[in-house]
């Protein structure tokens, strides 16, 4: 009796052992990370890390776009109070050219514009049409915009787009539907406003096109988004 309990005290002392042992071994299996784990999980890590930055990225141009778009249309509307108002432009002020001081009092007031160019797609001209010879359009005989030259040009400022962004296409409407500005139709376009009317006309350098009821500009980022910029004949300007 005696021996058949050391017996079974032995064989239990053994299992409890093999349990002990088999738990450590199952322990140092799985403790911490292999090589190939670890170089997976980086690779992911890494995966992840450049989808956000990529969206990241995208999402800041998208908003700077959104901001120069809004700019534009700014630009726009200042050009339109200006004009409906009457506003003396410096020209009168600064310059000897056709439009004098004497005109302005009696009751001759210029318009304000906007001119944009696809040739020259990284900028556009704010001006006052104040030369007598071509009345509702932006006469620029000279590449430069500064008080000491007012006397041949109704530039009044030279607005630069950032670096990442382009004038990619102007669009007008007439009565004949919508016309693309190309090297083979027009290039520019003018937005004037004139005293002492809100509403807008425009002019493109294109004879077979009619009168204008509406026009856009699509302004491009350089990662490929796009916003427009509409303006109506009534005057309504719209930033999209």
């Amino acid at each position: 009796m005696t021996q058949q309990k050391e017996k079974s005290k032995k064989k239990n002392v053994g299992t409890k052992d093999f349990s002990a042992s088999s738990f450590k071994l199952q322990a140092s299996r799985t403790s911490g990370f292999t090589f190939v784990e670890l170089i997976i999980v980086i690779s992911i890590f890494a995966a992840l890390s450049s989808v956000v930055m990529f969206n990241f990225t995208d999402f800041s141009s998208n908003v700077k776009l959104q901001n120069l778009v809004q700019d534009v249309a700014l630009q726009i509307r200042q050009a339109q109070l200006s004009g409906s108002s009457g506003r003396m432009p410096p020209q009168v002020t600064q310059g000897s050219n056709t439009f004098t001081p004497t005109d302005f009092a009696n009751g001759l007031k210029p318009a304000y514009g906007v001119h944009f160019d696809i040739t020259e797609n990284t900028q556009f001209v704010y001006f006052a049409d104040f030369d007598m010879a071509t009345i509702g359009e932006y006469d620029n005989s000279t590449s430069y915009c500064d008080v000491v030259h007012y006397s041949d040009n109704e530039c009044i400022d030279v607005l630069s787009l950032p670096d990442e962004f382009i004038i990619s296409g102007i669009e007008v409407i007439d009565a004949n539907g919508p016309h693309l500005a190309s090297i083979s139709t027009f290039q520019s376009l003018d937005i004037i406003f004139t005293r002492p009317k809100l509403e807008a006309s425009f002019a493109v350098n294109d004879p077979n096109i009619g009168t204008l009821i509406s026009a856009k500009i699509t302004l491009r980022s350089s990662r490929g988004q796009e916003r427009t910029v509409s303006v109506s004949r009534i005057g309504q300007i719209s930033a999209q």
